[in-house]
């Protein structure tokens, strides 16, 4: 099982498990954690400022404040995001964007919501849900 945590692998963790699969002898099972919809629905009760982790946003801020709290810069956290524009949803046409043309500090989303009981509530929601997304499917193996 590959459990993904970042927005920008989802297309390379696809490829991973369609070629894993392919080259060994046993199934390759992968998932993005925010994506799963127990932790979508969980994050959404939590979060105050976004529905689901953005990058550097509120999410990520808070669950780093509990991981590696002395990694943030707590007195910069930001009242406004800093994204230039939104991202488009639902369209049928992909563009590739580096992070640095979106943002200028590489934050998507209001930060200064984030909390450390925020980040424990996260972390715990996140392992839940990849919990049961993942009940039994090596019973199959």
């Amino acid at each position: 099982m590959l459990v993904n945590g970042h927005g920008g692998n989802v297309d390379a963790l696809r490829i991973v498990v369609g070629t894993l699969s392919r080259e060994l002898t046993h199934p390759v099972h992968g998932l993005t954690y925010c994506h799963l919809s127990d932790c979508a629905a969980a994050y959404s009760d939590i979060l105050e400022d976004q529905d689901n982790v953005l990058h550097a946003g509120e999410a990520e801020t808070s669950m780093m404040l509990v991981l590696a709290r002395g990694r943030i810069d707590e007195d910069a956290m930001l009242n406004e995001p800093s994204v230039k524009f939104a991202f488009a949803k639902d369209r049928d046409i992909y563009s590739f964007l580096r992070f640095d043309q979106l943002s200028e500090t590489g934050v998507n989303g209001i930060t200064k919501n984030s909390s450390v009981e925020k980040g424990e509530a996260l972390l715990t929601e996140g392992a839940k849900a990849v919990a049961a997304a993942t009940a039994g499917t090596f019973d199959l193996v």
